[in-house]
């Protein structure tokens, strides 16, 4: 199984309604897991109703660490895993905290026992906090099976319609336009407008494929130790821990497909740096922690 990135752990844990399974630490040291529905605020947070008096609502009182498991039990099956302290609040007034955490049922056991349950006993709002005991931030993991198979689609649809126009989509500056998002494909791809003018060096993507396919112009590609021209009509194909980069002629526009989805934080990231006036060497490098791009050498702006 290979690692997700920030882009497809976010995209996992909020693309559709999933339980999690809490554990926090009973009284006397055992543990305890239960299933709860969660929401995910924009900042990474988790956050999940409980009663005052339940088992695991002592037990966060008693002692906030806690980590929850969320997973697809679809072959070749993905999870992600969530570490890290937790808030309690009382205001069930606050409607972005319990607004989010009421769209799902009370109960996994069921809505109407949930609201039964819920007039015996005072509900708290409880969200995952930023940072473990230790000061550290809060941890996602996530792990994701390859080529997955799915039985119902998880592509998710904007504005009721399958078709993307030419205007929709993310601007992303310096590069062009984020077309289809990981949380609109499930994770599985992105797509892509390249316009320009950001030229990339030479990088690797280790754990994805890339293809391209020439809109206008002309484009000068490396991949691997072969050199492509490209016009208009042709496709070219990047597979994973392969060395490539690309020149584009002055106008020359292209689609590119991410697979599986991952790098729309990095571009998203990489034009708003650019834009600010930060050098591409400089903040590609810095990235390259963050995301699987990677510089490889060669020559690029």
């Amino acid at each position: 199984m290979r690692v997700m990135s920030e882009e497809e752990w976010r995209a996992f844990l909020t693309q559709q309604p999933r339980t999690a399974k809490l554990t926090t630490v009973r009284k006397d040291g055992r543990p305890h897991v239960a299933p709860i529905w969660i929401d995910v605020d924009d900042d990474g947070t988790v956050v999940f109703t409980t009663y005052a008096e339940s088992l695991k609502g002592k037990s966060i009182r008693r002692d906030p660490r806690v980590c929850l498991c969320v997973d697809d039990d679809r072959p070749p099956f993905s999870f992600v895993i969530v570490e890290g302290t937790v808030e309690i609040s009382e205001d069930l007034d606050d409607p972005a905290a319990v607004g989010k955490a009421d769209r799902r049922p009370v109960h996994g056991r069921g809505e109407r026992r949930g609201l039964r349950e819920q007039e015996r006993s005072p509900r708290r709002v409880t969200r995952a906090a930023p940072a473990d005991p230790r000061g550290r931030p809060r941890r996602h993991r996530g792990l994701s099976g390859a080529g997955r198979t799915r039985k119902e689609s998880d592509v998710a649809v904007e504005n009721g319609s399958y078709a993307i126009q030419p205007s929709d989509g993310e601007v992303l500056p310096f590069i062009g336009r984020l077309k289809v998002s990981a949380a609109q494909s499930g994770g599985s791809f992105e797509l892509f407008e390249y316009e320009g003018p950001a030229v990339p060096p030479v990088h690797v993507h280790r754990d994805r494929e890339e293809v391209f396919f020439i809109l206008e112009g002309h484009f000068t590609f490396t991949v691997g130790d072969e050199t492509i021209e490209a016009d208009p009509g042709t496709a070219v194909l990047v597979p994973r821990g392969t060395p490539h980069g690309f020149r584009p002629d002055p106008g020359a526009k292209a689609l590119f497909v991410v697979a599986p989805a991952g790098l729309g934080g990095f571009f998203r990231d990489l034009g708003a740096a650019l834009a600010a006036g930060r050098s591409s060497d400089e903040i590609r490098a810095e990235l390259a922690g963050r995301y699987d791009s990677h510089p490889s050498g060669g020559p690029g702006a």
